[in-house]
């Protein structure tokens, strides 16, 4: 999901309504790809195409299902002593995720991920992780 329109490519109307934690109701008005960069395990840098990524205006942080990347074929690794990763569906690539405390991001490839903690996890172009044992909506 993204709060920016401009995100998306390959734009196709929606009208899914997105319930959270908060019990807050926020309405998807399209759907698309999103392109985005960031570094794989080995340190390399990784193009990563999201599909069916929800345009959902007044949401506060980009947000990546974990379980809508398993339900595509990928893998969410989480682990309390080292580095949680992603691993790509097509390509199997490993992508760390960079943590503070329970919360993950996946962090763009120009930037560092001890200065990336620093700026408090506020860059435009990341997206925060959502661990769910499993997504009911039935949209990711």
């Amino acid at each position: 999901m993204t709060p920016v329109k401009g995100d998306l490519s390959n734009l196709q109307p929606s009208n899914i309504e997105c319930t959270f934690g908060n019990k807050e109701k926020l309405s998807a008005e399209c759907r698309g790809e999103a392109q985005l960069e960031t570094t794989s395990k080995g340190g390399s840098k990784v193009k990563i195409t999201l599909c069916d990524v929800l345009y959902v205006p007044g949401l506060p942080q980009r947000m990546f299902s974990t379980a809508k990347l398993c339900r595509h074929g990928g893998e969410f690794l989480q682990s309390a002593r080292r580095q949680s990763v992603l691993v790509m569906p097509d390509t199997k690539t490993t992508v760390p995720l960079t943590r503070r405390g329970e919360f993950m991001w996946l962090v763009p490839h120009n930037r560092d991920h001890v200065d990336f903690l620093a700026d408090g996890a506020t860059s435009s172009t990341v997206f925060a992780v959502v661990c769910m044992p499993r997504d009911t909506s039935g949209t990711g």
